[in-house]
């Protein structure tokens, strides 16, 4: 579990990322999501550090400064992000 601070913190210092597109395949060699207009695959990186972890049929799973959340594309404009 996160500490209160240290989750301050992280949401204070996100940078803005919305899912433009999210394609889920069964082959993991074949997925893929374009982040901030960005196509990036599983193990690569926005220019702001956040990392794509997974992507999964719910959306991708990135991560930023040692913590993880969930980034969707049917998310409420600037709320895209679902930090723990």
């Amino acid at each position: 579990m996160i500490d209160p601070v240290t989750l301050e913190v992280i949401r204070n210092t996100l940078p803005a990322l919305r899912l433009d597109l999210h394609v889920y395949d069964s082959s993991p060699a074949r997925r893929y999501v374009f982040v901030n207009m960005k196509r990036l695959g599983e193990g690569e990186a926005t220019e702001e550090g956040a990392r794509v972890v997974k992507i999964t049929r719910e959306g991708v799973v990135m991560s930023y400064r040692n913590t993880e959340f969930l980034l969707t594309n049917d998310s409420l404009p600037g709320s895209s992000t679902r930090i723990p």
